[in-house]
């Protein structure tokens, strides 16, 4: 894991020692400056972008339910995407972000299997009408 120091020099640490820093037992010295003040460094661009995505995805979903509208066509491939990023993110953000994005998945695809089904056409509104 990576610990960057206050004063930019970053540092490869174990994950003992990472958590013995964030118990406060035992400090760790930067080597450069001698501070003790470092901060851990945890990206997780792609389950924030899978989570996003999923609230979108699940937006669209909902809507379309309400309305019977052109937008669960949207929900499909955007719960697609979002449980790829989710997929590759870490830790909680992966399973809360599958979970969203799969559920939209799989209601926005029963519903659209059902509407097709029945025969039902999908309604779109038309400046004018």
């Amino acid at each position: 894991m990576k610990l960057q120091c206050r004063c930019g020099h970053s540092l490869e640490v174990t994950e003992s020692q990472v958590e013995a820093l964030l118990s406060q037992s035992q400090p760790l010295n930067c080597p450069q400056c001698g501070t003790s003040n470092t901060i851990i460094i945890q990206r997780d661009a792609p389950g924030v972008a899978g989570l996003i995505i999923g609230v979108l995805a699940l937006l669209c979903t909902m809507l379309g339910l309400i309305i019977c509208g052109i937008s669960l066509f949207a929900a499909f491939p955007l719960s697609l995407i979002g449980a790829t990023c989710s997929f590759c993110g870490r830790d909680n953000r992966r399973v809360a972000g599958l979970t969203l994005n799969l559920l939209s998945l799989f209601v926005s695809v029963f519903y659209l299997a059902i509407l097709f089904a029945l025969g039902m056409e999908i309604s779109t509104v038309h400046p004018g009408d």
